[in-house]
């Protein structure tokens, strides 16, 4: 049951039988998104059938974590998955692991209604701030969440994706 509709999108818990649309949403988001960030030999080698694979185990195990926006005739457009904040050090958080939408969909509202929809169920359970982390080359990620309300905290991380050292930086918003 859809429980956010609006012009661009519907809104809904999603399930097992949303799997692949989330992981070629997760993959093509990626190549989209981190083209000239993330290393291409890196990129090439994301697999939607793998992704596939590792969706179904998560939105089987972990139901009401994932919710994803659809299109009109119900395609899906773009997830969001949140939960309990990852780093101990903002217990009181919940954390938005991630967010994507189809390229086609950025800058007509289902981002900003799906991260609306991810805050109001972290909310719900509990929590009084929400965290992200985003990779601080994505200029066109960081400039989202600072118009919906997020800031940086100073809290930076680095990884290494292909061979390449990136760094993440934590935004946080209080929540209610």
């Amino acid at each position: 049951m859809p429980f956010i509709r609006g012009p661009a999108a519907v809104i809904r818990d999603a399930g097992p039988r949303d799997a692949r649309a989330i992981a070629r949403i997760h993959v093509g988001a990626w190549h989209d998104a981190y083209a000239g960030i993330v290393p291409d030999g890196y990129l090439q080698r994301l697999s939607a059938a793998r992704f596939t694979r590792r969706w179904l185990g998560s939105l089987t195990a972990t139901p009401g974590g994932t919710l994803v926006a659809t299109a009109p005739g119900g395609r899906v457009v773009g997830w969001v998955a949140m939960g309990r904040s990852r780093d101990q050090d903002v217990a009181e958080a919940g954390e938005v692991y991630a967010i994507y939408l189809r390229a086609e969909q950025w800058g007509r509202g289902v981002g900003r209604a799906l991260l609306a929809a991810a805050e109001r169920r972290l909310a719900g359970d509990g929590h009084r701030l929400a965290s992200l982390w985003v990779l601080e080359a994505n200029h066109r990620a960081r400039c989202f969440y600072a118009r919906v309300g997020y800031v940086p905290d100073g809290r930076r991380e680095s990884l290494r994706l292909g061979g390449k050292e990136l760094c993440e930086l934590r935004y946080r918003k209080p929540l209610r």
